[in-house]
């Protein structure tokens, strides 16, 4: 499977949709948290590259099998110690010009939060970094740089 090309992603899905999609599933997300876990060196796992790229071609399958489950075809990101885990649903433009929305497990409560990601989008200010609160350590987020 290879990523659709520029212009070609879908449109970032409404907050009530997201969070509708994390209750149905959200034993998978807790397994892909987990999985993120054990993989300690894993930082990024995408629909067709990886980081590290030595990661278990077997593991790296059951990572986008479950991707596919929970909507979240690119991928995941893991930072080092796991305070951070981001599963982004949606992602548009380029490395130093895009956006994206998706998941967010967080260990710690962030000090500022939204209630509507919605009237975000491509045309929000640049470094724009924005967080809802779903249950527990769960959140949506929007980010555009």
């Amino acid at each position: 499977m290879t990523s659709p090309l520029f212009g070609e992603e879908p449109d970032d899905q409404p907050d009530d949709v997201l969070i509708t999609n994390f209750h149905a599933h959200r034993a998978e997300f807790e397994q892909l948290r987990e999985m993120s876990t054990e993989d300690a060196t894993m930082t990024r796992v995408d629909d067709n590259w990886t980081n590290p790229s030595s990661l278990n071609p077997t593991r790296v399958a059951e990572y986008r099998r479950l991707f596919k489950v929970i909507g979240t075809p690119r991928g995941i990101i893991a930072h080092p110690n796991r305070d951070r885990i981001e599963f982004i649903s949606t992602s548009h433009g380029w490395v130093v010009s895009g956006s994206s929305k998706g998941y967010l497990y967080l260990k710690e409560r962030p000090i500022k939060l939204v209630d509507n990601l919605d009237g975000y989008g491509w045309h929000s200010e640049m470094h724009t970094f924005v967080i809802r609160h779903i249950e527990g350590n769960w959140y949506l987020f929007f980010e555009r740089s």
